[in-house]
């Protein structure tokens, strides 16, 4: 499951992703893109993806695995006990504001 330290993690490969390919053209990182429909960022566009990122922090809810509904009225700061609902449960990750 994604924790905080996932999302550091995240943040510091985008450092470097920023550093080291964005100074070349979009063909040094073609390779690292699974389709011709995705395209890299740009270094403005990754550092505002970081910042965005710092201000996220992460939850976890209960959602029935089968209509994909959500079962738990709050967000979870740790991962949850499947064993609290129904059988059909799943953990899902979200990202929210660090205020909310």
């Amino acid at each position: 499951m994604l924790e905080q330290q996932h999302l550091a993690m995240i943040r510091a490969a985008l450092r470097y992703w920023s550093e080291e390919m964005t100074p070349h053209d979009g063909q040094a990182a073609s390779p690292y893109f699974e389709s011709d429909e995705e395209s890299p960022l740009n270094a403005t566009e990754i550092t505002a993806l970081i910042d965005e990122l710092k201000t996220l922090k992460i939850g976890y809810v209960a959602v029935d695995g089968i209509n994909q509904k959500v079962l738990s009225d709050c967000i979870y700061r740790q991962q949850v006990q499947i064993s609290s609902f129904e059988r059909t449960a799943k953990i899902a990750v979200i990202l929210f504001p660090r205020g909310a």
